[in-house]
């Protein structure tokens, strides 16, 4: 009867320990499901996510490409109103070295006036006298420095018109060593 006994107990426990077996068999193929089921949802998560940042870096492409194009543009714009503003800058230059030129000729002009109005108040007054005096020794020094460029001028209008009647009579030489030559040729 013990033996019965312990072996209905064994048995029993045998029992029991299938029974706990085939439970914990069952829950590793739930779990080994559910990690299935989980890795099939997070492939295709990543999938998705991985199709997203294609999406993405072409979106990012495509905008960079478009930015670049536009700073292209916006480079060749800038370069061409650089352009007109140097043109507009050489320009304005150009007209205030012209407007400096005629403002000296007419300080020239407004100078030559006062010094005449200066000589003829001169004679009524000793300190301006003197000061006349030495404003005419300079003006005669620009003369005589003027009359040296004119003389200058001269000689060299001279030797230019001298040149040109050289190069005119050579040119009649020329002319009439051509005509004589033509006249040999048609005679011949």
């Amino acid at each position: 009867e013990e033996r019965q006994r312990l072996e209905e107990e064994r048995l029993a426990g045998e029992d029991r320990l299938a029974e706990k077996e085939a439970a914990a068999e069952e829950e590793r193929q739930r779990l080994e499901e559910d990690r299935l089921a989980e890795e099939a949802k997070i492939a295709e998560e990543e999938a998705a996510a991985e199709t997203e940042r294609q999406r993405l870096e072409e979106e990012r492409l495509a905008e960079e490409a478009r930015l670049a194009e536009e700073e292209a543009l916006a480079d060749a714009e800038r370069q061409r109103l650089e352009e007109e503003r140097l043109a507009e800058e050489a320009k304005l230059a150009e007209e205030e070295v012209a407007a400096e030129a005629e403002r000296q000729r007419l300080e020239e002009e407004r100078l030559a006036e006062e010094t005449r109005l200066a000589e003829e108040e001169a004679a009524a007054d000793a300190k301006r006298q003197r000061l006349k005096e030495e404003r005419l020794a300079e003006e005669a020094r620009l003369a005589e420095e003027e009359a040296l460029a004119d003389a200058e001028r001269q000689r060299l209008e001279k030797e230019r018109l001298a040149e040109e009647v050289r190069l005119a009579e050579e040119e009649a030489a020329a002319e009439a060593e051509r005509q004589r030559l033509e006249e040999d040729r048609l005679s011949e």
